[in-house]
């Protein structure tokens, strides 16, 4: 009976580091809600913009409950994107990354969710050992918005990776992505989780 409790137990722990989000603010609820940088300096995000500003607070019409980040693209399709980066021990995981997005009526604006991994020398473009993106998500037709759905992808981490940056973005001639409750998990613990499971089948016998 107590080799069962035990177990539970551990079973219980597991699933709670699997479902952990290594991103921290993954729902976008911190900042002040302004449209430059300095104002929202508690998100945990950084973003580029080729438009000049960003935006991430919550608008009227948001069908999703809470905040959500705002990618602007710029004319002529240079787009923007935002980025966290999260070190990690080189364990060659298996990372997948999703998010809930959106995209508002514009042209033939797209998304994107992708992951980069760096190894110790820091995120110079020459550091970079592995990159996963997402196929795009696009408008279905000129001025036609998408609505929100989830997409994920999912990313091994090569040898010696010591860095995964996380990145949301837009892509399209001055097009808007909306993001909202990014997650990012190694997989390899569901291993764990498998393996835990077939060692209680075994202590039921």
């Amino acid at each position: 009976m107590m080799k069962k409790v035990l177990m539970f137990a551990a079973l219980l722990a597991v699933a709670g580091i699997a479902s952990a989000n290594m991103l921290t603010n993954g729902d976008f609820a911190l900042g002040s809600g302004g449209t430059t940088d300095p104002d929202n300096a508690a998100l945990a995000w950084s973003q580029y913009n080729s438009s000049g500003g960003w935006n991430n607070r919550e608008t009227a019409g948001n069908p999703v409950a809470g905040d959500y980040l705002i990618a602007i693209g710029a004319a002529g399709g240079y787009g923007a994107f935002a980025w966290q980066d999260v070190a990690v021990a080189d364990n060659g995981a298996t990372y997948t990354l999703s998010a809930d997005a959106s995209l508002d009526k514009w042209w033939l604006n797209s998304g994107y969710l992708k992951i980069e991994f760096y190894d110790a020398g820091g995120t110079d473009p020459i550091n970079m050992i592995g990159s996963a993106e997402s196929a795009h998500f696009s408008q279905p037709g000129y001025d036609q918005g998408l609505p929100w759905a989830n997409y994920s992808i999912t990313g091994t981490a090569p040898a010696g990776t010591a860095l995964v940056r996380v990145m949301l973005g837009t892509w399209g001639e001055g097009g808007t992505a909306r993001f909202d409750n990014a997650v990012l998990v190694p997989e390899p613990i569901t291993l764990v989780l498998l393996g835990l499971g077939g060692l209680a089948l075994r202590l039921r016998k």
